[in-house]
């Protein structure tokens, strides 16, 4: 077992940070405790770890100047969208999301019937820097997902 963190007595949650390693742990436990002693036998939850990644991101450059973009940024949303907030759009130097930046305002909200986002025509080069990827991260109200799609 490994402690996640403890409670003043009464409480009924506690919060577990955005992006806490699971490892091989399959339960929550909850150990009552006194000044003297923690309890022997806790009370458990089994964990539920959630992935909502975006699939088959594509752009395509509608802008035919040179040095300048401009186009629509799609994605297939992911199965299950209950957990979502909404999607945050970078351009970054590698599908991994290296060096991003963030497009625009860059939100996306979920259930709006799209899954687009549009890159202004004529937006120069230098804005895009050295960047050759646009990577789409998930977001619930909880956090940014940490491993974007490319």
């Amino acid at each position: 077992k490994q402690a996640l963190g403890s409670t003043a007595a009464g409480a009924s949650t506690f919060a577990v940070s955005a992006d806490t390693p699971i490892g091989s742990f399959s339960h929550v436990l909850v150990y009552a405790q006194s000044s003297l002693q923690e309890q022997s036998t806790p009370a458990f939850a089994q964990l539920s770890d959630t992935a909502a990644s975006v699939n088959n991101v594509t752009f395509e450059d509608v802008d035919l100047d040179v040095n300048e973009y401009g186009g629509n940024v799609s994605w297939d949303a992911p199965a299950d969208e209950v957990l979502l907030t909404g999607y945050t759009l970078y351009v970054a130097d590698s599908a991994v999301g290296g060096s991003r930046s963030q497009l625009g305002t860059g939100d996306v909200t979920v259930g709006s019937g799209t899954n687009e986002f549009t890159i202004p025509v004529e937006t120069a080069q230098p804005l895009m820097g050295s960047y050759s990827h646009v990577v789409v991260y998930s977001r619930s109200s909880l956090a940014e997902q940490t491993t974007p799609v490319a």
